[in-house]
C-alpha cells in the first residue's frame, strides 16, 4: 500500500510539472501556436502578448505583436486586432535590419486601417 501512494504522489507532481506555467518567450510562442491552432484566438493572443513581454531580443518582438493581431483578426476581435497590427508596424518601421517586405507592409496597413476579415472570407 505505501509503494502505491508513493507511486501516485509521484504521478501527482509530474502531472503538475507538466502544467508550469510557461517561463520563455519561445515556451509563450508555443502555447499560442497550439491555442490558435485550436481555435482557442483569446487565449491564444493572451499567449503570444506573455511571448512578448518575455522575449529578450527586440528585433523579434514585432513578431509577437503580428500574431497578437492575427489571434484577434481570427477572434472578429477588429479593434484589438487594429491596434495590434499598428504596433507591429510602428515596431517594424524602425528595423534597418530586416524591413517588412513590400507585400507584408501593405497587408498589414490595409488590415490596420479596416475592418479585418477572416482568413478565407470573401
Amino acid at each position: 500500500m505505501k509503494r502505491m501512494l508513493i507511486v501516485v504522489c509521484a504521478g501527482v507532481l509530474a502531472a503538475s510539472f507538466a502544467r508550469a506555467e510557461p517561463k520563455t518567450a519561445d515556451d509563450w510562442e508555443k502555447v499560442g501556436e497550439n491555442e490558435y491552432n485550436l481555435g482557442n484566438f483569446d487565449k491564444a493572443a493572451e499567449a503570444f502578448k506573455k511571448g512578448f513581454e518575455a522575449e529578450p531580443n527586440d528585433a523579434k518582438k514585432p513578431a509577437y505583436l503580428y500574431n497578437v493581431a492575427q489571434a484577434y483578426r481570427q477572434g472578429n476581435d477588429c479593434k484589438n486586432a487594429k491596434f495590434f497590427y499598428k504596433r507591429f508596424l510602428d515596431l517594424k518601421e524602425q528595423d534597418k535590419v530586416k524591413p517588412l517586405s513590400e507585400a507584408k507592409r501593405s497587408e498589414s496597413h490595409e488590415r490596420a486601417a479596416h475592418h479585418p476579415q477572416r482568413a478565407g472570407a470573401a
